[in-house]
């Protein structure tokens, strides 16, 4: 028996259109979030903490940041309690909370959606498994894997790494993105990913990629909420320049 698709909270909409229908084709706009703050429970205080300092720095834009739940080292039993604090701190701020690679635990928390690794499930069973009203992203480092994800239905991509990080393997760098992006068909929304922060928000989005998603460049700061509101307020100068 097929299991039922996963529910999603009655707030504020994060997802863009839910209208009935195939997921083949969907829109390109579907995700309307800007920035993807991926948690790294190492970082600092506790994950929860971490994400809620995070979001208070939105200022009422937290429809603008989606989470992603990271945690590999947590039990399942943690791993939910974790989603579970965050489905309420990312409700009250209209956030999107996505859970990385646990189609079971995002079930359970309520979430809007998974983050699906390169080597994790096939986007076609996730959507099976979820529903139609289920974010999917896929996590991917080359034109080939996006591109397939793409076709298979995924929402949007992160691509990484931009910048040189310990052990993700050669940095695809600004203009990397960019040949990236203009090969893609069909096109799908990019988040570029790996060591970026303010400072990128301009040349990514010229390149095309639809946002940014940071780890450390929020998590890994003093302050979590002041790092968000640059990194937002540096894609909102970008957007209004026409970039």
């Amino acid at each position: 028996m097929q299991p039922p698709p996963v529910r999603l909270r009655a707030s504020s909409d994060p997802l863009g259109d839910k209208r009935p229908g195939r997921f083949l084709p969907k829109p390109v706009a579907r995700p309307t979030f800007d920035l993807l703050l991926i948690t790294d429970p190492t970082l600092g205080s506790g994950l929860v903490d971490q994400v809620g300092a995070a979001l208070a720095g939105c200022h009422g834009c937290g429809r603008r940041v989606a989470v992603q739940l990271r945690a590999k080292r947590l039990s399942t039993r943690e791993l939910v309690a974790a989603g579970r604090a965050l489905r309420q701190i990312t409700s009250a701020a209209g956030s999107a909370l996505l859970v990385n690679d646990r189609l079971d635990v995002a079930r359970v928390c309520e979430a809007d959606g998974v983050q699906l690794p390169e080597a994790g499930m096939e986007v076609e069973d996730a959507r099976r498994a979820l529903g139609e009203a289920a974010l999917i992203g896929v996590s991917r480092h080359d034109l080939h894997g996006i591109q397939r994800a793409a076709r298979a239905g995924a929402d949007f991509a992160t691509l990484s790494p931009v910048h040189a990080v310990a052990g993700k393997g050669e940095a695809l760098g600004i203009s990397g993105v960019q040949r990236i992006i203009d090969q893609l068909a069909p096109p799908i929304p990019v988040y570029a990913l790996g060591g970026v922060g303010p400072a990128d928000a301009q040349p990514l989005l010229a390149a095309g990629a639809r946002g940014i998603a940071v780890i450390r460049a929020v998590l890994g700061q003093e302050s979590p909420g002041k790092a968000t509101a640059a990194i937002l307020d540096a894609l909102t100068r970008t957007h209004h320049q026409g970039t």
